[in-house]
């Protein structure tokens, strides 16, 4: 989303483990299918911001901007993007002018062929489903923590994995743009509704720091725990435990970076009342510990 131009290190899906992530820089993966690529960078050594983003991409920008300009097809698009914001790269040029604060984002390069091969012929790319506008999508941004702890090699994903999690994505855009999924008008059997994920995740996010049951969860979108655990995994690619987890961390993480509480009182604050707990699952998420990251962006 935010490209610079960069070589990449490249690393298979099947065998990758990286045992010391970078605090600030840029890691990429490859599968047969995609190449994800991991990108963080302090507010005072921003990237160069002067390269056009690929067409069809999908980028997720796991840090809040107060501030980013951006030229689509020649015009001057202005805007604040929220934290976990995605942005689906148009046909039409799209150059990077502005970004304020740090960066930390995730872009998904679907290989080429690959929606093709998927809708049958029926969609060469998903550049031609957008604006280039960002918009939140709690389906799209699960799936891309998931692909992000494969990056960070603190977590596996094998090839066949990350290919049924990008044809759960395909089948997510492809029925929120257009209506007919892969198989199908709202193709997704098992999986969440629209109105029912949304209303999932603003209970989440109005609670991040209350303890949270898994038939609290079901109860607003009215199934019971079992087919609810089975559905919430099939639409986002994190089971219910491990979304709550992930949106903890990130606000946790945004507290880190962005006031001087102790880290202590943080992990707390989400529920971690064990600090060794909240250290490995933060590590496990974002590649480093709280408190190397901390120092870092001082």
């Amino acid at each position: 989303m935010f490209t610079d131009g960069c070589t990449r290190p490249a690393m298979t899906g099947e065998t990758s483990r990286l045992s010391a992530p970078p605090i600030w820089g840029e890691l990429a993966m490859d599968w047969p299918c995609a190449r994800a690529s991991y990108e963080t960078w302090p507010h005072s050594a921003a990237p160069p911001t002067d390269a056009a983003a690929v067409p069809g991409s999908i980028g997720v920008s796991f840090a809040g901007h107060l501030g980013t300009v951006r030229t689509v097809g020649g015009r001057i698009v202005e805007e604040p993007v929220t934290p976990g914001a995605i942005l689906i790269a148009p046909d039409a040029p799209m150059v990077w002018l502005h970004i304020s604060g740090d960066c930390e984002c995730l872009d998904i390069d679907l290989a080429e062929g690959f929606v093709l091969q998927a809708t049958q012929g029926g969609l060469s790319s998903l550049a031609s489903l957008t604006s280039g506008e960002f918009h939140d999508d709690p389906v799209i941004t699960g799936i891309a923590l998931r692909v992000k702890t494969a990056v960070l090699g603190t977590a596996g994903l094998c090839d066949l994995d990350m290919e049924m999690l990008l044809l759960r994505l395909l089948d997510h855009i492809l029925c929120a743009h257009r209506g007919t999924g892969l198989w199908g008008r709202r193709s997704s059997r098992g999986c969440l509704s629209p109105q029912h994920m949304k209303r999932v995740v603003d209970y989440v996010e109005s609670r991040l720091g209350e303890r949270l049951t898994l038939q609290e969860l079901a109860r607003q979108a009215s199934m019971s725990p079992f087919h609810f655990a089975r559905a919430f995994r099939s639409t986002s690619g994190l089971a219910p435990n491990a979304y709550v987890t992930a949106r903890r961390l990130e606000s946790a993480k945004q507290l880190l970076l962005s006031t001087s509480q102790s880290i202590e009182h943080i992990a707390a604050m989400f529920g971690f009342q064990n600090l060794s707990h909240f250290r490995r699952k933060f590590i496990q998420q974002h590649g480093v510990l709280p408190g190397v990251l901390r120092a870092a962006r001082r």
